[in-house]
């Protein structure tokens, strides 16, 4: 873990420095305190957690944390931050799902409820504690999503099959903005990690922060997409951890429309960006566009208005995407404020003072979601027909949900393609060609971590 971010950080209450108290678990990686002049801050598996009151989403008190910590608990920390706060529907048996009479129904919690509860924690402390070292993405995402009572499989495919969902190639094209040779990059509402995953494919060099207030997604980011970033978890609502002018990108992905103080997080990421920075929000719901899923989203000039002075870029998404897809890198000369916006799902901001920026920027020479190209796009399963000397490859998508939410995808995944195994030959010798390249363009192979759960190159 990179000590130094940890060191730069500073409370978002009192503006100190933390006096580190770290202590180390082989297995499960850093722990220990952050203290400052108004509290002590946990940090579990590497993962600062700068938060008062209840820590998403299983709505643990960090003063349990920070106790289980002292007591050097560090198992019992960290599965009490990933177990989700599960709902009723989950922890009580099934044939008390079958009674209907609401009275009975209420007697029966009453006397039931902690005693299941208790059974539920430690079937799930169990299924948790297997999958510490050995689950992959996928497995952890099944979990999360079954034990939290949800079953929210709309939410689990989002998170699987984000790396070529329109929205992420859309970002990645824009992030490319911030370059390759270094720098220091932020990544706010980060989620899981799938763009810092690419970023760091990207620019090697570059040091790169995500924040967010959903511990379980961090962990998965930290220890399982991308871990050569480093995590805060922490409220994007509120005054960020971090000093002045300590980045030189800042970035938002399908994440700033659902904020309630938007203005806030605004000020934030202009505090927190270098004179010469670029700040990018990607994938911007508006309400001109009705969406499928709630969300807080404005109209898209009020979204610039929050950037108030500085100079910007109103971009389709759409059109975004269409250049991408062609191996191009954003345009970004003009703004697209003068479309119909009604017509278009989401919109992305570009704001940077350096007006040089605002330029048509070269073609890219690799492309960004194809760095390392090791894996079979999960989005693809394998199919019949091929012979000997190809794998064949169909597309499968998770649900009708998925195709309406992601609708442009149909614009370049193949609905099927034979992979020569040749191809899949020389990519694991590191060889490049006509033929590894035409399937990256594609998005049938995809930058994605060796422990995600996909095909490997190698099938």
């Amino acid at each position: 873990m990179d000590m130094t971010f940890l060191q730069d950080l500073v409370c978002p209450c009192c503006g100190a420095k933390f006096i580190l108290d770290i202590r180390e678990n082989a297995d499960l990686g850093i722990f220990g305190l952050m203290v400052c002049h108004c509290d002590q801050y946990p940090i579990v598996a590497d993962i600062p957690i700068i938060i008062k009151g209840k820590i998403e989403p299983s709505a643990t008190p960090v003063e349990l944390i920070r106790r289980l910590i002292k007591d050097n608990e560090f198992v019992e920390a960290l599965l009490h931050v990933l177990l989700p706060s599960p709902g009723r529907s989950v922890v009580l048996p099934r044939w008390r799902r079958m009674i209907k009479l609401k009275p009975v129904q209420s007697l029966i919690d009453r006397i039931f409820y902690r005693r299941f509860a208790e059974l539920w924690r430690r079937k799930s402390r169990s299924r948790l504690r297997s999958m510490f070292r050995a689950g992959s993405v996928h497995d952890l995402l099944t979990w999360h999503f079954g034990e939290d009572g949800t079953n929210n499989k709309n939410h689990q495919d989002y998170f699987y099959y984000r790396f070529s969902q329109p929205r992420h190639l859309q970002a990645l094209a824009l992030a490319t903005l911030f370059g390759r040779d270094g720098g220091q990059i932020l990544d706010v509402g980060c989620g899981a990690g799938h763009l810092l995953f690419n970023l760091r494919c990207w620019n090697p060099t570059a040091r790169i922060i995500g924040i967010d207030n959903n511990y379980f997604l961090l962990y998965l980011a930290r220890h399982r997409i991308a871990p050569d970033a480093s995590y805060v978890c922490a409220d994007l609502e509120n005054r960020m951890p971090f000093p002045n002018q300590a980045f030189s990108g800042v970035l938002a992905v399908n994440c700033f429309h659902f904020l309630m103080n938007k203005l806030t997080c605004a000020s934030e990421m202009q505090r927190v960006l270098g004179t010469q920075g670029v700040i990018v929000l990607a994938a911007l719901r508006h309400s001109l566009y009705p969406a499928l899923t709630h969300n807080r989203a404005m109209r898209p000039e009020h979204y610039v208005e929050l950037f108030s002075g500085m100079p910007y870029r109103l971009l389709a998404d759409r059109v975004v995407l269409q250049r991408y897809i062609r191996k191009l890198a954003p345009d970004i000369a003009v703004t697209h404020g003068a479309m119909d916006f009604t017509q278009e799902p989401f919109v992305s901001l570009v704001v940077c003072r350096d007006e040089k920026v605002f330029r048509e920027h070269a073609p890219f020479t690799q492309w960004p979601h194809g760095v390392r190209h090791q894996s079979i796009n999960p989005l693809f399963v394998p199919d019949n027909g091929a012979g000997e000397d190809c794998l064949r490859l169909r597309r499968k998508f998770p649900s009708e949900f998925y195709v309406e939410e992601n609708r442009e995808i149909l614009q370049y995944l193949p609905d099927k393609v034979d992979v020569p195994r040749s191809v899949l030959a020389d990519n694991a010798a590191g060889k490049d060609g006509a033929g590894l390249e035409k399937l990256v363009a594609d998005c049938v192979l995809l930058d994605m971590p060796s422990a995600y759960g996909g095909q490997s190159m190698t099938s």
